[in-house]
């Protein structure tokens, strides 16, 4: 099959869309044509877009055979971003570039990947720290007025009123100072390496903004992890360490320099995403694999070894400062030394009980599966209408996002906190004991 067969066969808009495209490619293809085509597909879009129902096809819902179609809204916001070339152009200035590189070694390529696997095994230390830290003062107060005093509502007012506050000034850091740190980061990062140019997400401004407010959401105690942020942290520590430049640092190293491509940017940046995972799970084949079949839309074998280093590098760096280091306070003793890595700190999910299977399971696990799928649907529906409506309402004011956040707050530690002592009187565990664990 021809490329521009391949082009027809995964185009958007159905057979009408192919039809305009299969003309326009037996024409001379002239820039008159090429803008003509943009204005009928546009045109199209918008004809077939113009009004949905709740549950009408089209935008929210859709069968897996549908191609979908852009409406006028869409169309606007892919003209606000730039598309990326990773393949270099075969321009004579480029040649001349590139016939003054060293291709003979690759061990500076190896030392850039190590250097990004250790700086992000750094941020998830620190970043972990910061959330314990929050956590201790969290459940260290709280526990105080429940035992000292057994004052429910000091209790749940300090409980609230530091989780709404924390809360809040995590939201007024993305919203006032710095948007494009908004959210988890994962669709902006797969955006880029699908070739779409979205500014500031990687600029070193966003790095500190999004660490500080992750680490004050997840202290707050909301429903929130950083294993996402760790991603896109992951993968801004990858594009900053592999240029070895930044404007905002003021400072430029020529050591990287022959890294100053968009192709090896793009690599640099898989394997910082894929250090993110690794040290926010403590999984580096798993941040490989995240990186490989999740991330990149562009992979080479070459890239395996080399990513699968620096997520070795981060996952140690991590877990090895983490061995000495609990909620920045040092926990060297006779028993717990500098470098012992523990399995109940660093895998996450370590299954220490072994389960006999029974064939009456299947059944079950097929009912499971097909109510766990008709309720994932179901979520991903609603989810996009709630943010259609958050789009259209919320997101128009910056004040109101930022209300948004300490209401959903409000709600969520009242309900936290208030909800136990209606489930009667059981034996409350120690203070130690809450914070050891990170509650």
């Amino acid at each position: 099959m021809a490329f521009e067969e391949v082009q027809l066969a995964t185009m958007p808009g159905g057979s009408k869309q192919r039809e305009d495209v299969s003309a326009l490619l037996d024409t001379d293809g002239d820039d008159e044509n090429l803008d003509e085509f943009g204005r009928s597909s546009r045109q199209n879009s918008e004809a077939d877009t113009t009004s949905y129902g709740f549950f009408a096809k089209g935008r929210d819902f859709e069968g897996v055979n549908t191609n979908h179609v852009f409406s006028k809204e869409d169309w606007k916001t892919m003209e606000k971003f730039e598309s990326m070339q990773y393949i270099p152009s075969n321009s004579v200035v480029y040649r001349q570039w590139l016939s003054k590189q060293n291709h003979h070694t690759g061990w500076d390529r190896w030392i850039a990947f190590g250097a990004i696997g250790i700086c992000v095994g750094l941020i998830s230390f620190m970043l972990r720290q910061c959330i314990g830290g929050l956590s201790v003062i969290r459940a260290q107060y709280m526990m105080h007025l429940l035992d000292r005093f057994n004052h429910e509502g000091a209790a749940y007012a300090w409980f609230m009123g530091f989780g709404v506050l924390l809360a809040g000034l995590s939201t007024c850091i993305i919203v006032f100072v710095t948007p494009a740190a908004s959210g988890s980061g994962i669709p902006e990062v797969i955006a880029f390496l699908n070739g779409v140019k979205i500014p500031k997400i990687f600029n070193f401004r966003t790095l500190v903004s999004k660490f500080v407010s992750c680490a004050l959401a997840v202290g707050s105690g909301m429903p929130v992890g950083p294993e996402g942020p760790m991603i896109h942290m992951g993968a801004m520590t990858g594009a900053g360490v592999s240029q070895g430049r930044s404007k905002t640092l003021g400072f430029e190293m020529k050591l990287f320099e022959r890294f100053r491509t968009s192709k090896d940017r793009r690599d640099f940046i898989s394997g910082g995403a894929a250090c993110g995972v690794a040290a926010a799970f403590g999984a580096p084949i798993g941040g490989v694999l995240f990186a490989m079949e999740e991330v990149a839309s562009f992979w080479e074998a070459t890239l395996t070894w080399p990513i699968f280093f620096a997520t070795m590098c981060s996952v140690f760096f991590a877990d090895m400062l983490g061995s000495a280091v609990s909620n920045f306070q040092f926990q060297l003793t006779s028993s717990n030394q500098f470098g012992t890595f523990d399995d109940a700190v660093s895998i996450l999910f370590q299954i220490s009980t072994r389960l006999r299977m029974h064939i009456g399971a299947i059944p079950v696990a097929l009912i499971v599966g097909v109510f766990g799928g008709a309720m994932g649907a179901m979520f991903t529906f609603l989810n996009l209408k709630v943010n259609r409506f958050r789009k259209a309402v919320v997101s128009k004011v910056p004040l109101f996002r930022v209300v948004e956040v300490i209401l959903i707050a409000f709600i969520t530690f009242t309900w936290a906190f208030w909800t136990p002592f209606g489930f009667g009187c059981q034996e409350r565990p120690s203070c130690d004991v809450l914070i050891s664990s990170g509650a």
